[in-house]
């Protein structure tokens, strides 16, 4: 009888346990994915789920390619996976499709998630989403290189564009025309 009570507990805490690390993954509005060797997706965030447009049991359970479709997961992600489970952090930013004809710029992390043995059984990808910032980056350039008044490209701009073009010439042994008009 005391060990049924004692393997119940246990079991409560275990449960208990599982819980809270659900409840802290899912209130990331990091997106967060749990894939095994198979390429199957094992458990999607919250946050994963709502940007596809998805419910979770339309993800957890079918593969990259089902969810990614065979071109995306030959040219961008199978790779990446690959090298994660042979223990290979890789990070990178890129630009997705979540829904359609929304873009969103994502930091994408894939770490190698470790099993009991010690061997590496799934990837940890997180994605976090940087396109306000992008968007912010993009302004500053645009501002940086036009006026503010009239809105055309300002002399940062043209000094920019003739040191490249004057590289150019240079390397390819052509000639260069300036012309160059300032009005007031």
């Amino acid at each position: 009888m005391k060990k049924n009570i004692q393997n119940s507990i246990d079991i409560d805490s275990i449960e208990d346990r599982f819980h809270e690390y659900r409840m802290m993954v899912n209130s990331s509005k990091d997106y967060i994915t749990l894939i095994d060797a198979n390429y199957i997706y094992k458990e999607v965030n919250t946050a994963y789920v709502e940007a596809k447009n998805q419910k979770r049991e339309d993800v957890v359970g079918y593969s990259l390619i089902e969810i990614w479709g065979e071109d995306i997961f030959k040219n961008a992600i199978k790779d990446n996976v690959d090298r994660c489970l042979k223990g290979e952090v890789i990070n990178f930013q890129s630009a997705f499709e979540f829904k359609e004809s929304e873009v969103n710029y994502m930091d994408v992390t894939y770490y190698p998630c470790y099993g009991r043995a010690g061997d590496i059984t799934h990837v940890v990808v997180v994605s976090h989403n940087i396109t306000e910032i992008k968007k912010g980056e993009e302004k500053i350039k645009y501002l940086a290189y036009h006026d503010s008044l009239t809105d055309l490209p300002n002399r940062l701009q043209f000094e920019d564009r003739l040191t490249i073009e004057i590289s150019h010439a240079k390397r390819y042994k052509h000639m260069v025309a300036i012309f160059f008009m300032d009005l007031d």
